[in-house]
């Protein structure tokens, strides 16, 4: 690559703003492309992010053709993956792809499969690697000091908004985000996997969703909902809005009631 790597983001939410705002002040970096199949999205947040300059692009195809980039971050949700990815790497680019790879196996095989220039990379969202605590970790243990790893016990417990707004946003399918474990554990079990050094060989997990169940639900979305104490009620956590979508939430579903039926991803689930 070049001395400037000139970087182009395939979708602008939450994670891709993120991006958006770093590549802005990290130098040898140089933001040539954004892309969002909302013009409107990409004209608000573009602003918001002091980055109108930027090129904008609303067909993934045209950015990718058009566009003077050497790389691509792709901040999608997880089911669109599979299509980002390999469209990328037919162009020839680089590709950040936010964790997880793929919902199912198949489409990882197919991100892989797309590589056929093998010095193009495919870097994934594991960003815990780099996290000076699991840095520490996997020191100590690679070291011997700790002796025969046996046994390995790890819990994620998450906030209440935050595992709430799994149950309203798109991860609530499985066909969206593989499940559960992979679309928020995939950071956990990459890091064993990395701290250990070692492969799993067989695998048991079960799980249901016993708390977010539809009979609690009151009505179809917070904004219509007489709840106004309820613990989960939608504050615009989690997502990034335009001001259009702030005033009528319900129209995309941001403050879907946690309770919907609409859902069949768990709310626990154990894996051995």
């Amino acid at each position: 690559m070049n001395d400037i790597c000139r970087l182009g983001i395939i979708g602008v939410g939450q994670r891709g703003l993120a991006f958006v705002r770093m590549a802005l002040n990290t130098p040898g970096v140089e933001l040539t492309a954004l892309c969002d199949k909302s013009a409107s999205r990409l004209r608000e947040f573009a602003a918001q992010s002091n980055c109108t300059h930027v090129p904008q692009y609303t067909d993934m195809e045209e950015m990718l053709n058009r566009a003077a980039i050497d790389a691509v971050v792709i901040t999608v949700p997880d089911f669109m993956h599979a299509e980002a990815a390999t469209a990328a790497l037919r162009h020839g680019k680089h590709i950040m792809l936010e964790k997880p790879m793929a919902p199912t196996v198949a489409e990882c095989r197919q991100i892989l499969a797309a590589r056929t220039d093998k010095s193009r990379i495919i870097q994934l969202g594991f960003v815990l690697r780099e996290h000076p605590v699991y840095c520490k970790a996997r020191e100590v243990v690679s070291s011997g000091r700790l002796g025969q790893i046996m046994s390995v016990a790890a819990d994620e417990s998450i906030g209440v908004m935050h595992g709430a707004s799994y149950m309203r946003r798109w991860h609530r399918k499985v066909a969206n985000s593989g499940g559960f474990v992979l679309a928020k554990c995939s950071h956990d079990l990459d890091i064993l996997y990395w701290i250990i050094g070692s492969k799993p060989v067989k695998v048991a997990s079960f799980g249901d969703c016993d708390f977010f169940r539809p009979e609690k639900q009151r009505a179809t979305h917070c904004s219509c909902c007489p709840d106004q104490s309820c613990r989960f009620r939608f504050q615009g956590e989690m997502v990034v809005m335009t001001e259009q979508e702030k005033s009528a939430p319900a129209g995309n579903n941001f403050d879907l009631c946690v309770y919907n039926s609409d859902k069949d991803v768990v709310d626990n689930q154990v894996v051995i």
